[in-house]
């Protein structure tokens, strides 16, 4: 094994330089992802992360909307090892997903993988995200895309997912207050009678 003080001699000539092993495991390519999900991308030129070119949706994460379709957590953990192992690094989730239980599972599978910081993990809020819990009409505030909403949202989001950190926060979608007060998708309104 090569010293220090062998390392920094100057090599006769036509011998290959020496280096620590440690410099070349620094300076070597890495391996050859498994499959075409580990050829990362970079997500935004400001931003400089990168992330697989697939991103894991995961609004079926969760064992609560049998209408949307769900998926049960031991099923839920196989499909989130599943995608890291192909290469994949990037989920998707949203405040709501499962009435809410997307987000809880997730955070207990990177707490129980501890690979929170290899994961770039994306989150929505504005839609509803209490209202099951606490009924319908008293969750006013945990919903569209005000300054409250957005507080309470990634505060609960952090809590649910384990973590101190959100690599990408985004509005689920633009919303307006219509004339009976209810949140829906911005629409044109274009004559008062509709509010009649």
């Amino acid at each position: 094994m090569s010293t220090l003080e062998d390392l920094a001699k100057p090599s006769t000539e036509g011998e290959t330089p020496k280096m620590a092993p440690s410099v070349l495991a620094m300076i070597s390519p890495a391996p050859t992802p498994k499959t075409q999900l580990g050829v990362y991308r970079i997500l935004s030129p400001n931003a400089g992360v990168r992330v697989s070119p697939i991103c894991l949706g995961a609004m079926s994460i969760g064992g609560k909307w049998d209408f949307m379709g769900s998926i049960d957590k031991k099923q839920s953990f196989a499909l989130l090892d599943g995608f890291v192992e192909a290469g994949g690094n990037f989920i998707d989730t949203a405040s709501n997903y499962q009435n809410e239980d997307s987000e809880k599972w997730i955070g207990e599978w990177m707490t129980e993988r501890e690979n929170r910081d290899l994961i770039v993990l994306a989150t929505k809020f504005t839609t509803q995200y209490r209202s099951w819990e606490l009924g319908k009409g008293k969750t006013v505030n945990f919903q569209g895309n005000s300054r409250k909403t957005l507080h309470m949202s990634v505060r609960d989001s952090l809590k649910k997912l384990q973590t101190d950190y959100i690599d990408l926060l985004y509005i689920h979608w633009y919303v307006s207050i219509d004339c009976y007060g209810f949140l829906f998708p911005k629409r044109n309104i274009t004559s008062p009678m509709v509010c009649l």
